[in-house]
């Protein structure tokens, strides 16, 4: 077995049933709030889902979507933690993370540079054939508020449409923009 991202817990339990270990699994999550822990949990629909003890509260919490022409001023209003995918995305000028070089970190916001495959999932209910673990990775590095960049807002209902039960996602746009 690969022993790595998404098959390490088939690798773990090879070794449970020959007695080398015992697992125990900690579903409680100290960093983020629970609308982060249910839609990164969305990755892993046949997992056990995470419980959010994070129970601060600030003026922006939750996962949004934002459009492309909001991100400077956002940037600029709440300066998030910038991800994308690798260097080849482009995320408008501004500093950005790989996704799998933010592994370990914590911060309060993250703006997110989304793939295809990754706007695939979430809006359109498509799998994604890549690494997952990565996702999972850049979804839960925020504590308080994730926003994912979007070229536009899906034109219908999606909340319901796609099944984001628990989740409370949101279009964020910006209200005090000058026109």
């Amino acid at each position: 077995y690969k022993r790595q991202g998404s098959n390490i817990k088939e690798f773990f339990k090879i070794w449970e049933s020959s007695g080398l270990v015992n697992i125990e699994e900690k579903l409680e999550c100290h960093r983020s709030i629970q609308d982060i822990c249910s839609f990164a949990d969305m990755l892993y629909p046949k997992e056990s889902k995470a419980k959010s003890l994070n129970k601060v509260k600030t003026e922006l919490d939750g996962v949004f979507l934002i459009k492309q022409e909001d991100i400077i001023d956002f940037n600029n209003m709440l300066h998030p933690f910038v991800l994308r995918w690798d260097k080849r995305k482009n995320t408008c000028g501004l500093n950005a993370t790989n996704f799998g070089d933010s592994k370990a970190l914590t911060k309060e916001r993250t703006l997110i540079f989304p793939t295809k495959p990754m706007i695939d999932f979430y809006l359109d209910n498509k799998t994604i054939d890549s690494d997952v673990s990565k996702y999972y990775v850049a979804l839960t590095r925020a504590k308080q508020s994730i926003c994912i960049v979007v070229d536009k807002f899906p034109q219908r209902d999606f909340l319901e449409d796609y099944n984001f039960r628990e989740i409370n996602l949101k279009k964020f746009v910006l209200t005090n923009k000058e026109d």
